[in-house]
Formats: C-alpha cells, sequence, structure tokens
C-alpha cells in the first residue's frame, strides 16, 4: 500500500507538546502526533515530511517557549526518526529556493507609507518554507492551525476555511486544519465539501435560472 505522505506544520507539533505537558489528551494535534508516531492509521501507513530548516525553526520555537535545549533537543531528534522510521524511510529533507507557490505574505497587503498607523501585521516567513517542504516532499496533505496564512485565491476549496486544495503541476496538495485531518487519519475517509460541489476561492455562485412555464416569455416579458 503506498504511504500517506503527511506534512505536520510546526504549530501543530508546540501544541501537541504543551498538551501532553497539561496532561490533556485526545486534542487533534495529540492524535495527529500519535498516529505519525504509530506510522499507520485508517488512513493507511503514514510518511512524515519535515525538513532540516523546520527542525531548525521547531527547536528555536521550543526554546523560545521556554523549553530546556535537552528537551528541546532529544523532541527534535525523535521527530526526525519519525520521518526516517516511516515506510518510506525518508531522512529529513534539505529544500534550496523555494519561494514559487504562493502563501499569504505573496499577496502585497493595503499600506500608507505616510501614515506609520496604518501598517499591516508582518507575516511569518516560516509558512512558505513549510510549503515548499511539503511541495517538494510530494506531500498528500499539510496540516496547520495557522490555516489562514496558506491560503491563496487560486486554491480550490473543499469547506472554505478548513480544507483547501492546492493546485500544482504535480500531485495535488490538501491544506487541512486539524479537527478535519485527525478525523481524515482515524478514519480514512477525505474530507468532503459541505455541499455537492468543490468551489473556487473567490468564484461568484451562478445565479439560479428558473424554467420558463408555457405562460412566460424567456425575454422576460408575458408570452404573446
Amino acid at each position: 500500500m503506498t504511504a500517506f505522505r503527511l506534512c505536520v506544520d510546526l504549530n501543530i507539533w508546540i501544541k501537541q507538546f504543551f498538551a501532553d505537558k497539561a496532561g490533556r489528551q485526545g486534542t487533534a494535534p495529540q492524535r495527529i502526533v500519535r498516529a505519525v508516531l504509530n506510522g499507520e492509521a485508517g488512513v493507511g501507513p503514514i510518511q512524515l515530511v519535515i525538513s532540516h530548516t523546520m527542525l531548525s525553526r521547531l527547536h528555536s520555537v521550543y526554546l523560545r517557549k521556554g523549553i530546556a535545549g535537552d528537551v528541546a533537543a532529544d523532541n527534535i531528534e525523535t521527530i526526525a526518526n519519525f520521518a526516517l522510521l516511516g515506510p518510506a524511510a525518508e531522512y529529513p529533507r534539505m529544500v534550496l529556493g523555494g519561494g514559487v507557490q504562493p502563501t499569504r505574505e505573496a499577496v502585497a497587503p493595503g499600506c500608507n507609507p505616510y501614515d506609520p498607523a496604518f501598517s499591516h501585521k508582518p507575516y511569518d516567513p516560516e509558512d512558505g518554507r513549510v510549503l515548499d517542504t511539503a511541495l517538494a516532499g510530494q506531500a498528500d496533505a499539510l496540516v496547520t492551525s495557522n490555516f489562514k496564512d496558506f491560503v491563496h485565491y487560486s486554491d480550490g476549496v473543499v469547506r472554505r476555511g478548513r480544507v483547501h486544495v492546492r493546485r500544482t503541476a504535480g500531485p495535488d496538495l490538501w491544506i487541512v486544519q486539524p479537527e478535519e485531518m485527525a478525523d481524515w487519519l482515524r478514519t480514512g475517509i477525505r474530507p468532503g465539501p459541505t455541499r455537492n460541489i468543490l468551489m473556487r476561492r473567490g468564484r461568484p455562485a451562478r445565479p439560479r435560472q428558473d424554467t420558463p412555464t408555457d405562460g412566460d416569455d424567456p425575454s422576460g416579458g408575458p408570452k404573446p
């Protein structure tokens, strides 16, 4: 069976760590990481897709949040081993270049350079690196709780703000919120649309056209 290739954003690892530390159980990040740790779930064998850049950044975040250096280093080594011990036995990737696929940071925000009070919130350049890793590793899905920063107008929309699909020249990449991803891994059933169509972001719905009756003229006037 072909392994399900999953890229896990840094915020999922962070939330899983602190949920474990707080004694919580059954959160979506915990269920996702447990599935990766087991190497399989309802979706089948799972191969973690991750890069050295992501691991380095995650280590920095651990330290910034007050996690002891030895604990942070052990966690990073464990996550790297998740990828190595997966069904495809892959080392963390070295992703060079990138930036071709757009994220929210690639969209020029509105700004008035003469008014310091009017400025946009700075974007995290790490989002682009995570997306580059997912695409370079041909991931089937990328799970993130920082969903809005990965949204692009060209995405296919399965559940708006919850499940999007990034169309590429290669395999499609599903970008998924943690709750939907945890259920997908558990059941093996890919999230479907809330309606029976796959919407496109920014495309208006086609207006409904009533079928003219015998007493109506299609042009809108009474039938002679």
